[in-house]
């Protein structure tokens, strides 16, 4: 079970030869940032796209690959500053 909406990206191919992976939020600020995985019970690394989150979003899905660091974890890149986010900074949008 996902935190938030997850799915994948039509007519795109990862690095495990599947769609690339995408969380989509509730929020309305785009492609926000990306999460780089290594799953450890599947031998492969990953990069999941961040769209339309807020803050807290961000912060749920990064504690969610990151729960449990002996099966999977993750390395968050973020577009912007994450006070930029939170002060809905009107360039984000």
């Amino acid at each position: 079970m996902y935190p938030i909406d997850y799915g994948f990206v039509n007519e795109t191919k990862s690095s495990d030869g599947q769609e690339v992976d995408i969380f989509v939020g509730s929020a309305a600020n785009g492609l926000i940032a990306a999460i780089f995985t290594v799953d450890r019970r599947k031998k492969d690394r990953e990069c999941k796209l961040i769209h339309n989150c807020t803050p807290e979003e961000i912060y749920l899905i990064n504690g969610f690959i990151n729960f449990s660091p002996s099966m999977m974890s993750g390395s968050l890149l973020m577009r912007f500053p994450m006070k930029d986010i939170y002060a809905g900074n009107p360039e984000i949008a």
